[in-house]
């Protein structure tokens, strides 16, 4: 389950060539279409207004009351501009993503109040938040949390780093659907 991203704009399609499966591995690479499961969608439009996006909202057709959200598959239009301020915010995020695969979980150590308070809503962490509402600072201090979701550049490194590449690539040939 995930979402579908396909260009409105897409390379013209060589004579004879079908939709089969290399086909539209291809059509990704060159930027005609990319597909982001349900977790990495989110995380990629949180990377990019982290790095200055500003949601336009999605467009839907013939629908007044339409809400412009990113983040169902009702064939919403993404516009050109919108397109290109999230290619522009992406690649600034670029320099930022390793290019080393990171791992997909790691461990935090709670060595502040800051970082204690950073990780109280973090999914998954609700016998941590008991704790320290029960408890002062002091005695969380050095409790360690394992499997800590990475942050958004983490998450892109290694392989997925091409993933936003190409999903940049998409979005510079302007418009898009979520499908």
């Amino acid at each position: 389950m995930g979402y579908d991203l396909i260009s409105l704009n897409p390379t013209v399609k060589p004579e004879g060539q079908d939709d089969t499966l290399e086909n539209n591995y291809y059509r990704r690479i060159i930027g005609d279409n990319a597909y982001f499961n349900i977790h990495a969608w989110p995380l990629l439009l949180k990377l990019a207004m982290t790095y200055g996006w500003q949601p336009l909202g999605t467009e839907l057709s013939g629908e007044s009351n339409w809400d412009g959200t990113y983040f169902s598959n009702d064939l919403q239009i993404v516009t050109a501009e919108d397109a290109a301020a999230l290619a522009n915010a992406l690649e600034t995020a670029l320099d930022d993503i390793p290019d080393h695969e990171i791992g997909g979980e790691k461990e935090v150590e709670i060595d502040s109040a800051e970082k204690a308070q950073k990780y109280l809503d973090a999914p998954g962490y609700s016998q941590f938040k008991r704790l320290l509402e029960m408890s002062s600072f002091e005695k969380v201090e050095g409790y360690k949390l394992p499997n800590v979701l990475l942050t958004s550049p983490e998450y892109f490194s290694g392989g997925m780093k091409q993933r936003v590449i190409s999903f940049i690539r998409l979005c510079r040939k302007g418009a898009f659907m979520i499908a």
